[in-house]
């Protein structure tokens, strides 16, 4: 049975992809906000998703471009507009966990690694190379489907907790659809930052295939650039949703303090 369900859930994944490639590269002419009736549930494992930088609106993104210095792997930037392929990355569990369920609801503090769809490499940093504007801890996309390490893990960091009652109540803070989030990597601390300051132009990338994008770094504070959303995209709703929704849903926020 848990083989069964394994393939059906791949034939699902298919799908989907044909369903972001043919839809979510359009341009945005709509409030994709509102536009599927899961807004506020749990993020799942498997899930397709983009990233949107809160500050600028951007999107997490990347592309067959490697960065000209540093590690010269591949380069991630925070792109200007909803409407690219480029932007979408799919949810995974952290490297080396197997015993894990498709769709399983992810929790504020848990690790997770995301893989980019396009190229199939996985969002990564390391504490040895620095970014070209800013000079903060580099990030790129490296390895392949087969190949993942530790430097592949990022802890989602929630920018809300949950309220006193709802501690009280036993609810779980889950990591939410639309909620304010970090992603701080989990082998150097540092969290996924980017800023309209270290945007590439002809003064410092002259003819370059990334002008007009923001550099997309890692930052060894939690600052105001490294808070993101998750924005549009092809969401599992929790497998066991039908059975406990009162488990995912029945609950209250605070803001966490910066």
């Amino acid at each position: 049975m848990a083989l069964q369900n394994y393939y059906y859930f791949q034939i699902i994944l298919v799908f989907g992809l044909l369903f972001i490639d043919l839809i979510l590269t359009q341009e945005d002419d709509y409030d994709y906000d509102q536009h599927y009736e899961g807004w506020m549930e749990p993020i799942t494992l498997g899930s397709l998703i983009k990233l949107q930088h809160e500050n600028s609106g951007h999107l997490l993104h990347s592309h067959e471009i490697s960065w000209g210095s540093g590690s010269q792997q591949q380069s991630v930037t925070a792109y200007p507009t909803l409407g690219d392929g480029n932007s979408l990355w799919q949810l995974y569990a952290k490297f080396g966990e197997t015993n894990f369920t498709h769709a399983s609801a992810i929790k504020c503090g848990e690790l997770v690694r995301l893989k980019h769809v396009r190229t199939k490499k996985w969002l990564h940093s390391h504490h040895n190379h620095r970014a070209p504007l800013s000079h903060k801890q580099e990030v790129t996309c490296f390895g392949d489907e087969n190949n993942s390490d530790g430097s592949d893990d990022w802890k989602v960091v929630c920018n809300k907790k949950l309220s006193k009652r709802s501690v009280g109540e036993g609810a779980i803070n889950w990591w939410r659809r639309g909620e304010s989030f970090s992603l701080q990597h989990v082998a150097t601390k540092h969290y996924l930052f980017t800023s309209k300051k270290s945007e590439f132009n002809d003064g410092n990338c002259r003819g370059c295939p990334i002008l007009g994008q923001f550099e997309v770094a890692a930052s060894d504070r939690k600052v105001k650039g490294c808070r993101w959303v998750t924005a549009h995209g092809f969401y599992f709703r929790p497998f066991d949703f039908d059975e406990d929704q009162e488990k995912y849903l029945n609950t209250e926020y605070e803001d966490v303090k910066q």
